[in-house]
């Protein structure tokens, strides 16, 4: 696996890659140490960068958590045929900066390029890929997820003016999105319809902010739905799935 592809997640239409990047700087794996559970499920990786910068990316299964089904025929009595998501992967990465650091910048897409089309909904960034009745969901957070965590305490107050609902410049892919990255601000990691990238500002001394991918398929009647529910989690949700400890 190429150094600057921090995880890999295994779909029915291809292999799904998240990279990262902190101040413009691509992260590299082999400069991580890297602990993973015995089942292989689920994997961390720590990079302490200049500054006394930590990042951390933690990568989980889900799928036996989530049980999120959908019915082709949902208005029938008996609800059709249920479809249930069967793999659902999620990515956390962390950045804690005492004494701040630049931008953060999270991708997740295809390694071979696939196009998908935009499937977002309220506080969810996504595209969706399918192939016959198979469906993969490529989701994360949105302008209105990320405005609602500078309220809340979890992103810098600094960030009130820059992270608006509705306005936010926080998620970048291509043509048909309902938020994206101008293209004055250039991303490291690129830009490709095979995914979605997150970008956020500069980080204020003292911060810890965190950013989230979620994968999810399915196959069947209403896979398109099962997969879309599927990626929708929020960051302390995924968190409080992993099982490996802090470092």
């Amino acid at each position: 696996m190429p150094s600057h592809e921090l995880a890999v997640f295994e779909t029915p239409l291809g292999r799904v890659v998240i990279t990262a990047a902190i101040g413009g700087d691509p992260l590299a794996l082999v400069a991580a140490r890297v602990a993973m559970t015995d089942d292989q499920r689920e994997s961390r990786a720590d990079w302490w960068l200049a500054g006394d910068v930590h990042v951390c990316l933690r990568t989980t299964s889900l799928v036996d958590v989530v049980g999120v089904s959908w019915s082709a025929d949902e208005l029938s009595p008996t609800y059709g045929e249920r479809t249930f998501a069967e793999g659902v992967r999620a990515a956390l990465l962390t950045v804690t900066a005492p004494g701040g650091c630049g931008r953060i910048e999270l991708r997740a897409g295809f390694a071979e390029h696939r196009s998908g089309g935009w499937a977002t909904g309220q506080d969810l960034a996504a595209r969706s890929f399918a192939a016959g009745a198979t469906e993969v969901v490529i989701g994360g957070g949105d302008d209105d997820l990320f405005a609602r965590r500078v309220r809340d305490g979890s992103f810098p107050a600094d960030w009130a003016t820059l992270l608006v609902p509705d306005q936010a410049d926080t998620v970048f892919g291509e043509t048909g999105r309902t938020v994206h990255i101008p293209e004055q601000l250039t991303p490291v990691l690129g830009r490709s319809d095979d995914g979605v990238g997150w970008m956020l500002p500069p980080v204020p001394p003292g911060a810890s902010v965190d950013l989230h991918a979620v994968v999810a398929w399915a196959v069947g009647p209403g896979a398109a739905t099962a997969a879309w529910y599927a990626v929708d989690w929020s960051p302390d949700a995924i968190r409080r799935a992993c099982v490996l400890r802090d470092t």
